[in-house]
């Protein structure tokens, strides 16, 4: 299906979250993914084709207006045929326009496919069908105004100009169940270091270039039912009904795709790595 195909197909909730870009829910992982994978779905089919209008707009609009000003000095049917065709242009042009600024405005970060569904999945293998997961999600782009935490300014007038801006992204929040009893919360926060470097070539021609470097933290709370868990270093209050473990993890700078999917995994692991079965009730 085409993007616009998959857009139209959208229930009334699920294009309500594309418009706010931001959703808090508390239902179980089977319903999470049931709203949440068409709206990635559409979000991986929309980027090139939100591209590809984009193109197409932006090489039509003008060999239609050329073709306009050629016509014109035509004569007869010549200029009627031209004329035409360089309307028709004109025409798809505008509906390549409509088109790129209904997908970009309906564009979310990468993060929900990337990130949220594959969660999403391995938890549904892990949790009660009918316990809940409730998940807090930020999917406005990270490089939002609000976002930005500091700027570095060019240090002088002349070129090349280096300006270098800090983004704080704290996108997605989490908590639930797993069948052995245990608590589960986690936070992901990006953080993003954009770098425009604007040069003037000798014959006064302007060009700026961008680089964009992310980082991920990602911080996981365990809460173990001390009927089953057992700390493999350390001990536990007598009257604990939980053992709780903290953990973190940083991943390095990087322009690669989001990384917080596998960090996620790798600190829940670790997490279980720190305790043993009691009385025979290991995970």
């Amino acid at each position: 299906m085409s993007a616009s195909s998959l857009l139209k197909s959208l229930s009334d909730e699920q294009k309500a979250i594309l418009a706010a870009k931001k959703v808090t829910l508390n239902r179980p992982a089977d319903e999470l993914l049931t709203l949440l994978k068409p709206i990635a779905a559409f979000d991986t089919a929309a980027a090139p084709a939100r591209k590809k209008a984009g193109c197409w707009a932006g090489a039509l609009f003008p060999i239609g207006i050329i073709g306009i000003f050629i016509a014109l000095g035509q004569d007869g049917a010549v200029r009627l045929i031209m004329l035409g065709v360089a309307a028709a242009l004109i025409v798809v042009a505008i509906v390549m326009t409509k088109t790129y600024r209904t997908l970009k405005a309906a564009d979310v970060s990468d993060n929900l496919a990337a990130v949220v569904i594959p969660l999403l999945t391995i938890l549904r293998e892990d949790v009660p069908a009918a316990e809940p997961v409730s998940v807090d999600i930020d999917l406005t782009a990270a490089e939002s105004r609000e976002k930005r935490t500091n700027v570095i300014e060019p240090k002088s007038k002349g070129y090349p100009k280096i300006t270098t801006s800090f983004y704080s992204d704290p996108w997605f929040e989490g908590s639930t169940v797993f069948a052995d009893g245990t608590h589960v919360a986690w936070e992901v926060i990006d953080r993003l270091r954009v770098t425009k470097k604007t040069k003037k070539n000798p014959r006064g021609k302007i060009k700026t270039k961008s680089k964009s470097k992310l980082r991920s933290d990602v911080r996981v709370k365990l809460g173990f039912p001390t009927k089953r868990f057992a700390p493999t270093r350390g001990e536990v209050a007598a009257d604990a009904k939980r053992y709780d473990v903290k953990l973190a993890k940083r991943s390095q700078a990087s322009a690669e795709s989001p990384q917080a999917f596998r960090m996620l995994i790798d600190v829940i692991a670790d997490g279980y790595r720190s305790v043993e079965g009691n009385k025979g009730g290991a995970r």
